[in-house]
């Protein structure tokens, strides 16, 4: 009489077992979620350097301006070059500075001074754009000749915006 307990209540705990597990699936479902994500981009380049008394040469992927022909006639002369850097990206940015590195004889690159205004940083809200005005000029108080044209290269050093 043990054993046939045992095997109603082996048979009973199948059976409870199944109802539970067609209970579940009855009522268990999947739930599909349907969306898009949109991505920002983080994106500053210099896109013009024409303006101005000199055109300069836009490389790295608009990261870097090149000027390599300055001609500047006698000790006082200077030479203005205009580039437009724009924030093409969708995030807000801040150029906090520029880089400047001189090419060329080392006595030339003595000779010259090389300013870019604007000298403080500048906030470009997605889609803005900025015009940058580099002036090198023959700094006066160097005995040296220009042996030749000068040259430099342009970099913004940027950040994304906090704002």
């Amino acid at each position: 009489m043990r054993n046939k307990k045992k095997t109603y209540i082996v048979v009973a705990l199948i059976i409870l077992l199944l109802v539970l597990a067609v209970g579940y699936s009855a009522f268990g479902g999947s739930l599909n979620i349907v969306g898009t994500a949109k991505t920002n981009s983080f994106d500053v380049e210099f896109t013009d350097a024409s303006g101005g008394d000199v055109a300069g040469v836009i490389s790295n992927a608009g990261q870097t301006v090149t000027v390599s022909n300055v001609v500047l006639d006698h000790p006082g002369d200077y030479k203005t070059i205009v580039a437009k850097v724009e924030n093409l990206g969708s995030i807000g940015a801040t150029i906090e500075s520029f880089n400047i590195v001189k090419t060329g004889v080392q006595s030339d690159q003595d000779a010259i001074d090389i300013t870019v205004t604007p000298t403080s940083s500048v906030t470009l809200d997605a889609g803005d754009s900025e015009l940058v005005t580099i002036t090198v000029t023959w700094n006066a108080a160097t005995s040296s000749n220009l042996s030749s044209t000068v040259g430099f290269t342009l970099t913004a050093n940027y950040t994304q915006s906090l704002t």
